[in-house]
């Protein structure tokens, strides 16, 4: 697309007439714009081709593309590594310009809710992390009831993207989902009520650290040090004896976020006495973050 700037204008000086002339080659811009994003494949185009390019990806590869579509880094760190262009259709042009604009229209949301029943790990996640681009409250609604799914894959990717949604009206659903039959769901659903950080989720993830499970346990760690609570200290000092690394590990660092001095102590004693080596240096790292 020209720019303003390219086209020439003749001076005029007289009353409001250079703002009508301006104004004018505005008008003539946009026309010329929404002529060449006629020509653009649209959302559901790009979400197919997308989904398609990362298909079958191993899950190192799969999470790189996840970080680049919230905007971590640019797609050309991912794009050789998937080989995109050479694995979809050259007209509909490449797709990552695509994947880092902000929004994406409503519309992709049924495509985006089978995306997160898929057969493949890889579509599931990066599925739920695009309902996170979606403008509007679409997106949210639909993956509120796939919770209710009967494949607990779904509901894993469900809550995953109610994370990436950030919307507040995903904590009561995803409340619910900390006592799903299925482990991967509750730690899920702790990620993602971390995720969107409200105070309303506090008690409940307080709660949820008794999980029998150790994933979830750990999941709600760092849930618990994304809400930034004084409350959930002493909680989190607690974890740091749980018997699974990965819980302790992620206490932490829920502590040092955190960064109040009443968890010196306890990370103190972690520093010196725990077992694992990437434990002390979370609890060292942490102790440097108090204030």
């Amino acid at each position: 697309m020209s720019s303003i700037a390219a086209i020439p204008v003749r001076r005029v000086v007289v009353g409001t007439v250079p703002v009508l002339v301006l104004a004018g080659l505005v008008a003539v811009e946009a026309g010329r714009a929404r002529r060449a994003d006629a020509q653009q494949p649209g959302d559901s185009t790009r979400v197919a081709q997308f989904l398609a390019s990362v298909r079958g990806t191993p899950a190192l590869t799969c999470d790189l593309a996840g970080q680049a579509l919230e905007g971590r880094f640019g797609w050309s760190r991912v794009e050789p590594v998937l080989e995109v262009l050479r694995r979809t259709d050259q007209t509909s042009g490449a797709p990552g310009t695509w994947v880092n604009r902000t929004l994406v229209g409503a519309g992709i949301v049924p495509q985006l809710r089978a995306a997160i029943g898929d057969h493949d790990p890889c579509v599931r996640q990066l599925a739920a992390r695009l309902f996170g681009r979606v403008d509007g409250t679409e997106g949210v609604d639909a993956l509120r009831a796939a919770l209710g799914d009967g494949s607990s894959e779904t509901r894993s990717a469900a809550a995953l993207g109610l994370g990436f949604a950030g919307h507040q009206r995903g904590i009561t659903p995803l409340v619910q989902a900390l006592r799903d039959s299925v482990a991967e769901v509750r730690a899920a659903s702790a990620w993602a009520l971390g995720r969107i950080g409200h105070a309303g989720a506090l008690q409940p993830l307080l709660a949820a650290i008794e999980d029998p499970a150790p994933q979830v346990r750990a999941s709600v760690a760092w849930a618990l040090g994304e809400l930034e609570r004084i409350e959930a200290i002493a909680t989190l000092a607690g974890a740091l004896d749980d018997r699974a690394a990965a819980v302790r590990l992620n206490a932490s660092w829920a502590l040092g976020h955190i960064g109040h001095a009443a968890a010196t102590e306890p990370l103190t004693s972690t520093l010196r006495d725990d077992a694992d080596p990437d434990v002390r240096k979370a609890a060292a790292w942490a102790l440097g973050n108090l204030k």
